[in-house]
């Protein structure tokens, strides 16, 4: 019984991976940082700024993630300090959109929201 759950599970594994491909896809445009400054510093404006964003590389991969609004155009990778800016309109990720993230070695990166 354990034998045959496994050997159904191993061949299930790759289905279930490779399922994303099928959802909704947004291209990534660039990855961001954000890293906080000390207390004090100041815009070219003179206004007093908290943080900025900062260009970042990620690692090759194929990451499960959960992404909401940020600043402007970005969206938080949710706990993180990681965040995404897509080349076309992604649309209101609220509280929170799941997905997979997969980069690639090139820097072409696609993100998938998972279909419910």
């Amino acid at each position: 019984m354990l034998k045959n759950l496994f050997i159904l599970y191993f061949f299930a594994l790759p289905t279930l991976a490779q399922s994303f491909y099928d959802w909704e896809s947004y291209t990534v445009d660039e990855f961001y940082e954000r890293i906080y400054l000390e207390y004090g510093t100041l815009d070219q404006n003179g206004d007093p700024i908290d943080y900025i964003y900062v260009i970042k590389s990620v690692e090759p991969g194929i990451y499960e993630i959960e992404i909401t609004d940020g600043d402007g155009d970005l969206y938080e990778v949710r706990g993180t300090e990681l965040f995404i800016e897509f080349t076309t309109y992604f649309g209101y990720a609220g509280y929170s959109e799941e997905g997979v993230l997969e980069v690639n070695q090139n820097s072409y990166s696609t993100f998938y929201r998972k279909e419910y």
